[in-house]
């Protein structure tokens, strides 16, 4: 959370301006990458809820998580627990646990992969009984665009040269750029405000120490990054707390 609120004041500082900032309901309808129809999606991201779940075992039930506020879980008729955000505990690679305390009533959560990359299964235990389900994980749609390179920490990118990128793609997860040397490829998975790399490439080349090469190949590959989108730019934390800056292609 921490994290979150730093990254964001560099934004601030680095790309304020005085037009208003679009709604992220407006942005989206404008790319026409989701419908207009979809306002309960779009509420969501708006929101900022990062996954949901539901179910019918052993009555129906829905789950709302903001990994940086509340835990909402609804069940039965108009019962509910409201419980602060905690972090997960990892119970194996593909299961991801989070214990919640609200008043005395006790709230538990698992979260595990399925077969499906976009659906997770969820079993909660709240008031002595085991709920069954499944969910997601809502993406960010703000993130599907090419982004370039803009700043590495307070240092600006050379503009004699073609700049470093990323696209990602999310209708298939794969992402694709260019490193300063070489063009690259790869996947991602995206959760929350959180992005694991996978770069599929191969980069043989000298790597200049610090380039956007040298983070892309040693910090951003097989590691989950922080990010944040602001008004077209998007800013990434990295493992060492360094921050790297992009803007949307032109």
């Amino acid at each position: 959370m921490n994290k979150y609120f730093l990254v964001l004041a560099s934004l601030v500082q680095l790309y304020s301006c005085n037009a208003p900032q679009k709604t992220k309901r407006i942005i989206l309808e404008q790319r026409n990458i989701i419908s207009k129809e979809d306002a309960s999606f779009i509420n969501e991201l708006q929101t900022g809820i990062d996954f949901i779940g539901s179910g019918n075992s052993p009555e129906k039930w829905r789950l709302e998580m903001d990994f940086d506020e509340r835990i909402s879980f609804y069940y039965g008729k108009n019962l509910f627990i409201h419980a602060t955000a905690v972090n997960p505990i990892a119970s194996d690679k593909n299961t991801q646990v989070y214990h919640c305390i609200s008043g005395n009533q006790n709230l538990s959560i698992s979260l595990k992969k399925s077969a499906h990359p976009t659906n997770i299964e969820v079993a909660i235990n709240a008031e002595g009984k085991n709920f069954i389900g499944n969910g997601k994980f809502l993406r960010n749609y703000l993130l599907h665009d090419e982004w370039v390179l803009e700043k590495i920490g307070k240092n600006s990118i050379d503009s004699n040269h073609k700049p470093p990128s990323i696209r990602f793609n999310l209708i298939n997860n794969t992402l694709n750029g260019f490193d300063g040397i070489i063009k690259y490829k790869g996947t991602f998975q995206e959760k929350g405000n959180y992005i694991k790399f996978e770069i599929s490439s191969k980069n043989n080349q000298k790597i200049t120490s610090g380039s956007f090469a040298d983070i892309l190949w040693n910090h951003l590959d097989k590691h989950e990054i922080e990010f944040l989108i602001r008004q077209d730019k998007l800013a990434m934390i990295l493992n060492d707390d360094s921050r790297i800056f992009l803007k949307k292609k032109q």
